[in-house]
């Protein structure tokens, strides 16, 4: 029998860095890698973002957005990760959705990101949940956004 899984929002910094570091081995490169200073990611993510997790036991899944640009009312994903173990359980689903809401009531329009070209798993997740491209950000990643 599968634990319930819990999506709530987690506000404190040292929860928000401790849940970076529990997840950074979802992402390729790993986020200690690729993230410079990752206490300085979580002070940020803690005062500007809404940042919310997956639990049963443990952590499977994290997503931190901004839906705080209330001129252009687009709303921006900065991180969406489900630990490989807990990945096609729809968590990753459950997590963006949930931003989905959250955005939705504080009025954003559309919800956008940015994703490595070579990363073809999370393209295809993307994709599936109604993102479509929309430009290229650098040599290496591109834009995604939806409707919301």
């Amino acid at each position: 029998m599968e634990k319930e899984i819990s999506i709530y929002k987690i506000t404190d910094y040292n929860e928000i860095y401790e849940a970076l570091v529990e997840i950074s081995d979802a992402y390729n490169p790993p986020l200690i890698n690729s993230i410079k200073d990752l206490s300085k990611y979580a002070k940020k993510l803690t005062e500007n973002a809404d940042v919310y997790v997956a639990k049963d036991m443990s952590l499977l899944g994290f997503i931190a957005y901004y839906s705080n640009d209330m001129i252009s009312k687009i709303a921006y994903i900065t991180q969406l990760g489900v630990l490989p173990s807990a990945q096609r359980r729809g968590i990753g689903s459950r997590l963006i959705n949930k931003s989905y809401s959250v955005c939705k009531e504080k009025g954003m329009k559309k919800i956008k990101l940015e994703v490595r070209m070579t990363n073809d798993k999370a393209i295809e997740f993307y994709r599936k949940e109604g993102f479509v491209y929309c430009g290229k950000a650098s040599d290496k990643s591109i834009y995604l956004e939806k409707y919301i």
